[in-house]
């Protein structure tokens, strides 16, 4: 998905002309440079990000707008709830 983003915007292109041209790296562990590698993790970072954000707005308050929602949804199922149908007596 990253691979089809990166190459309908043209940033791979422009991006991987001059890096296989550069010469290699003599230091820093493998010298892998690939643009696709680095928005991925990006992207991951942000999502991890994102989430602390929410799990932290949960723990402050956790009856907070969503659960508004949540009780009314819950309100709803339980107005339109029917109850369960007698059942026969048992013969013994």
């Amino acid at each position: 998905m990253i691979q089809k983003a990166m190459a309908a915007s043209g940033i791979a292109e422009k991006y991987n002309a001059p890096m296989q041209s550069a010469p290699k790296i003599p230091f820093g562990g493998s010298g892998n440079l690939d643009i696709d590698n680095c928005v991925l993790g990006k992207a991951v970072d942000g999502l991890f990000t994102m989430m602390g954000e929410e799990g932290k707005k949960i723990r402050t308050n956790p009856r907070g707008a969503d659960y508004a929602a949540f009780e009314d949804g819950l309100r709803e199922t339980a107005r339109t709830r029917r109850e369960p149908a007698e059942c026969p007596p048992s013969r013994s």
